[in-house]
């Protein structure tokens, strides 16, 4: 019974997903929500340039790698790590690895999927240390100002919230003095003052050198489990924390197949915006920078999703019109909005509502994308058109 599952979950991705790697090209500005555009400006370009020097060693092994690239290998971001974010909805005891990991090299999900990682790993690093110095300046001057306030927020989140000593209160007029730092404190501060020069020490605290001589980078133990959260939070890997119980059923792998991201993105950035957003709302304040920041996050993921989609339909249905361009302007930005799953779990209910529209029902909506797959097929089938029937493939 497992191997027709696996047959059945590994058929549908190959058949609903020959072209995941277009949509995945929108992914990188979900870091939006986590580091500043400044930060993720700077983290594009690292993993661009680390991204351009895998793809010159997958035909040139000997190619040297980069401290950035060194980084990435100690947080296992590898290519197989890619592979297996692509397989997020269902464990990989519901699919045959050994094709769906061809496969997805083949469409370059796994390519995209690793840039995406790049960007967040590299944008993440960036940020972490400006935050870390940034409340290192809060506690010498004393002055908590809205920038310290994001910096201590986003670390506390990363589980960086005690990487600054403290301050102990001077009695009777005498002046505050710091508490002494821990050596994890004092290691975090050294590499936030300048990650490029933390290198790797022995017991007796000499510079481990590589064979060429050069000295090796090193990441303190905590910033490294740190900046491996914040990439699978920006990746939305979803596992048995984040995700429902039943979704790691096997015998449910149909029904849970291609939910997952869409439970972990409604769950981190949406609940996160409601937080951050709606919430102060509800209580009288306007978060004007948080307001801004989802804005543009949403309005470059929405007009992204927008570009993405023509570029598929065009692949898919050449120059004849599909679904798609029958909509108006505002019920395109819509559906745009729904791709983003901002909405969580909802939108599979929202889907299933408006089924119709798209020569479905509700109930197969729901069973899952394999049930909504043969039933597109046997209906294009049961049409005879020839054209159909391309199409429902």
């Amino acid at each position: 019974l497992r191997a027709a599952f696996r047959f059945v979950n590994t058929s549908t991705y190959i058949l609903t997903l020959p072209l995941a790697a277009i949509t995945a090209l929108t992914e990188p500005l979900i870091v939006l929500h986590r580091v500043s555009p400044k930060n993720a400006l700077m983290g594009a370009v690292d993993a661009a340039v680390v991204t351009l020097r895998q793809s010159i060693r997958s035909f040139h092994p000997t190619f040297t790698k980069t401290e950035n690239e060194k980084g990435l290998l100690s947080l296992m971001q590898t290519a197989d790590l890619a592979v297996q974010d692509a397989l997020r909805d269902i464990g990989d005891a519901a699919v045959s690895r050994r094709i769906t990991d061809k496969f997805f090299r083949i469409n370059l999900l796994a390519q995209v999927t690793q840039l995406s990682r790049n960007l967040a790993f590299q944008a993440a690093r960036r940020q972490t240390a400006e935050d870390i110095k940034t409340l290192a300046e809060e506690s010498i001057t004393g002055s908590v100002t809205k920038k310290s306030m994001q910096a201590r927020k986003r670390l506390t989140i990363q589980g960086l919230s005690n990487v600054i000593p403290g301050i102990t209160k001077g009695k009777d007029g005498a002046a505050d003095t710091f508490k002494e730092a821990t050596p994890i404190q004092k290691e975090v501060m050294t590499w936030a003052s300048d990650p490029d020069s933390f290198y790797e020490r022995d017991k007796d605290g000499k510079i481990i050198t590589d064979s060429d001589g050069k000295p090796r980078l090193a990441v303190p133990v905590i910033i490294t489990k740190s900046l491996g959260t914040v990439v699978d939070e920006i990746i939305m890997t979803p596992n048995a924390i984040n995700k429902p119980l039943w979704m790691s059923n096997p015998y449910l792998s149909p029904v849970a197949q291609l939910k997952g991201f869409m439970m972990v993105f409604g769950n981190t950035v949406g609940m996160r915006m409601y937080k951050d957003v709606f919430q102060p709302l509800f209580k009288g304040r306007l978060e004007a920078g948080e307001i801004a920041k989802y804005a543009t996050m949403f309005t470059l993921l929405v007009a992204a999703i927008l570009g993405t989609q023509t570029i598929k339909n065009g692949i898919r249905y050449g120059d004849d019109e599909s679904p798609w361009d029958d909509l108006d302007g505002w019920e395109k930005i819509f559906n745009a909005l729904l791709q983003s799953n901002i909405f969580g779990f909802g939108k599979v209910f929202v889907d299933a509502l408006r089924a119709q529209q798209f020569g479905s029902d509700p109930l197969t909506m729901l069973l899952g994308p394999a049930v909504s797959k043969i039933s597109s097929i046997i209906k294009a089938i049961g049409s005879g058109s020839p054209q159909r029937i391309a199409t429902a493939f």
